[in-house]
């Protein structure tokens, strides 16, 4: 049975809030603190309020350690006259703050994170002292780091000094180096980009690796320097070089050289290097059609890369020699010494290369005639084995033709 125990008495024109929240407008939600956050480095200055409570940041499971002390400080009471605290925080830090709030504010809605947004969370929550934050936000980061996150993480992890985060990533990055889409990659740091290089678990194809180099040199061509650059193209990471990225790196090589690899023209040299030139590359000519003859039918050879070298120079004037000839403007805007030295190595593989065709010719051509002696002799042989045993059938029909 129920009973009629009356009705709540409503106030007029008064709301109950569902909710205690930030959001809420601060006569509302009779806050009692507000914290202004500016951002760092914003032109012009950028200051967000929030309308707090000292309750929900000072006590609980989610409380702040940074309000803990700052409410429990001597200096609180003096703080306490304008009942504002300001924090100063970078830009992705400060835009992460209406997330952080709603966690601390809300004892089991889950936290609204993502990967742009992770570090951020986890140097907020660190800075103003919020454990539980922290431990989700640590929880996140360990699920989510991939091949596929692992730049993003990179780059947040360098602008907040997350040292631990960024060796994390860094790792992570270079061992899965070829999985990562080159735009991701681009997006690094010439430091950064060569730390992830230069980590012990750096794994990547020689080819793939110069395709990429070249890509990220001409991305940032204005933060380039020599030292960059030789430590990008090293022959321990990269000993062998694509003909898509040859070109790119020669001229990097050339804005960018190192001491060991200037190569300075004597007089003489200079005074003949336009007439070797010209004979260099008709010869190239000859033997590229020669070898594009005696390939017709027979396959053909990748030479798409080479064997390495010390020099960068002399790795990438060893590549794609067909390739380099094919792009005749392009090989004339190097300086005249080294497009001779790209066409005297172009020379010397595609010789390497018509010898190995003829060899190989030469081979079928043997095999192909020792078949056939080895056809005809058996013909002669069948042909004797008939011839026998036709005349014993003939002596056969005689003697039994005499008996008769």
């Amino acid at each position: 049975m129920a009973f009629d125990l009356g009705s709540f008495d409503e106030v007029p024109g008064l709301e109950q809030p569902a909710q205690l929240s930030w959001r809420l407008a601060p006569d509302a939600s009779l806050s009692d603190w507000t914290i202004k956050v500016e951002t760092e480095g914003a032109d012009p200055l950028r200051v967000q309020e929030y309308h707090c409570h000292r309750a929900v940041l000072g006590v609980g499971p989610r409380s702040c350690m940074h309000f803990v002390e700052l409410f429990a400080s001597p200096n609180y009471f003096a703080k306490g006259k304008t009942s504002t605290s300001t924090l100063v925080l970078k830009a992705n830090a400060a835009a992460a703050m209406p997330v952080f709030l709603d966690f601390v504010y809300s004892s089991v809605d889950p936290l609204d994170i993502w990967t742009g947004s992770a570090v951020a969370l986890l140097e907020l929550s660190n800075h103003l002292g919020c454990r539980a934050c922290f431990t989700k936000v640590q929880g996140f980061i360990q699920a989510d780091l991939s091949a596929k996150t692992s730049p993003i993480y990179i780059l947040d992890a360098s602008l907040f000094a997350a040292e631990k985060v960024l060796c994390a990533a860094i790792k992570v990055c270079a061992a899965s180096f070829e999985e990562i889409p080159e735009v991701s990659l681009m997006e690094l740091e010439p430091h950064l980009f060569e730390a992830v290089v230069e980590n012990e678990s750096f794994a990547c194809s020689s080819n793939q690796f110069s395709v990429c180099v070249a890509k990220y040199l001409e991305r940032h061509e204005d933060e380039c320097t020599a030292e960059l650059v030789a430590n990008l193209t090293r022959s321990e990471k990269m000993p062998e070089v694509d003909s898509k990225a040859l070109l790119s790196l020669l001229r990097f090589s050339v804005a960018f050289p190192v001491v060991e690899e200037v190569d300075v023209l004597s007089e003489e040299a200079k005074e003949g290097a336009k007439e070797e030139y010209g004979k260099a590359k008709e010869q190239a000519e000859q033997i590229e059609a020669e070898v594009e003859e005696c390939q017709t039918g027979h396959g053909t050879n990748d030479a798409s890369a080479v064997t390495s070298r010390h020099s960068l120079r002399q790795r990438c004037s060893s590549a794609g020699f067909r390739d380099m000839h094919s792009s005749p403007i392009e090989i004339a805007a190097l300086p005249q010494n080294m497009a001779i030295e790209l066409l005297r190595d172009g020379l010397g593989a595609a010789i390497s290369e018509l010898d190995q065709v003829k060899t190989e010719m030469a081979a079928h051509l043997r095999n192909a005639a020792e078949k056939k002696q080895e056809i005809a002799s058996r013909q002669l042989q069948k042909e004797k084995k008939q011839e026998i045993r036709t005349k014993n059938e003939w002596a056969t029909e005689r003697y039994n033709f005499s008996w008769t």
